[in-house]
């Protein structure tokens, strides 16, 4: 008896050069990734099981976040291996296909916005930089006050301390970000995340994305490390991660892997 063979649909990564042939990790369901022709460009693909990624799938677990960022990690993890051996141009989820013909009748609708916006990326990556507000040293104790006057007024002292290192802070990481965003093509800035995104407990005064030419990535770090020292001296932290896959330089041509008809 033979073996009915599994329904399938095509995932979509990326868009990279027609020249590429970097050697990549397995991505969703630790399916192999393919490079897919599409005129002068190629499409990262993988041909999955519907009955695990089909659109049914995705609708049912589609708003289930530990779903989501498991998909979302795999997918990840493919674009992050092409974008350390080459250009990328990140898809966004979900970016499931009928089959490899629908990704190219779909896609082929947006070449001529593919092919701007790979043209925006090449040669470059994405850096991310997070500053944190450092908590402030405790003052020592100054005596009990002698009367009540004296106790408002060294409130109120504290408190205009407090307003000026605040705003000495902030004026140190607007500049900051100036500074990066001038060794950049683009620079976004995202809203604050909360801790149980960042992982602190100290609030976050910027959250900002870089697209940085590859042959500037030595002089970007120069001028982190330098701006990292500074930065702490006006009790701010700063991290930097990356290079990373475009992804917040992506939307600016409105691209989307999905939209075919399953």
């Amino acid at each position: 008896m033979t073996a009915t063979p599994l329904q399938q649909v095509v995932h979509a990564y990326g868009v990279v050069s027609a020249e590429f042939r970097g050697s990549l990790p397995s991505g969703l369901g630790d399916a192999p990734v393919e490079v897919f022709s599409l005129a002068d460009l190629g499409v990262l693909v993988s041909r999955l099981d519907a009955a695990s990624f089909g659109e049914a799938v995705w609708q049912m677990h589609g708003t289930d976040p530990g779903w989501v960022e498991r998909v979302a990690g795999q997918h990840h993890r493919v674009l992050q291996a092409a974008v350390e051996q080459g250009d990328v141009l990140p898809l966004r989820l979900p970016g499931i296909y009928a089959d490899t013909n629908a990704v190219g009748s779909v896609l082929a609708g947006q070449l001529d916005v593919l092919r701007g916006a790979f043209a925006r990326v090449r040669g470059r990556v994405e850096l991310g930089a997070k500053a944190f507000a450092l908590a402030e040293p405790e003052q020592p104790e100054a005596g009990r006050p002698a009367s009540g006057r004296d106790y408002l007024l060294g409130r109120a002292a504290a408190g205009a301390r407090r307003e000026h290192a605040r705003d000495r802070a902030n004026a140190a990481v607007v500049a900051a970000h100036e500074r990066m965003a001038a060794l950049a093509a683009s620079a976004v800035t995202n809203p604050p995340q909360d801790a149980a995104l960042s992982g602190r407990r100290e609030p976050m005064l910027l959250n900002a994305a870089y697209l940085v030419p590859r042959a500037s990535l030595d002089d970007v770090v120069e001028l982190v490390e330098t701006l990292g020292a500074d930065l702490a001296a006006d009790g701010v932290a700063l991290e930097v991660s990356g290079p990373w896959p475009p992804y917040n330089f992506v939307a600016e041509a409105d691209i989307t892997a999905a939209g075919a008809d399953l």
